[in-house]
């Protein structure tokens, strides 16, 4: 008799044992579809924010550029001898002041 209820108990203990388990790791499954699921949100929300960058039209365009080139340009030309001069004078104050550094 006494037999009979140590084993019933160790049934009892055994399929406990095997049911937490289950759970566990039903547990652990559910937790790993969900890791994948936020994973691949994660990653269809930077797809689109892909997609937004290169449908993006705003920016400078070739037009302004040009533009900008031509008044940079036209300021070279006007102001021609001062630019000359002032980059002249630079280059005489550096050679000048080259005899006098020392190693």
């Amino acid at each position: 008799m006494e037999n009979l209820k140590e084993l019933e108990q160790e049934c009892k203990s055994e399929k406990l044992e095997v049911s937490e388990q289950k759970s566990e790791t039903e547990v652990l499954e559910t937790a790993e579809k969900n890791e994948v699921t936020a994973a691949e949100e994660k990653t269809k929300q930077r797809k689109g924010i892909c997609q937004m960058f290169a449908k993006d039209e705003r920016g400078i365009g070739v037009v302004e550029i040009i533009l900008i080139l031509v008044i940079l340009i036209g300021l070279v030309l006007l102001f021609q001898t001062q630019i000359k001069s002032v980059v002249s004078n630079a280059l005489n104050q550096v050679t000048s002041g080259a005899g006098r550094v020392t190693l």
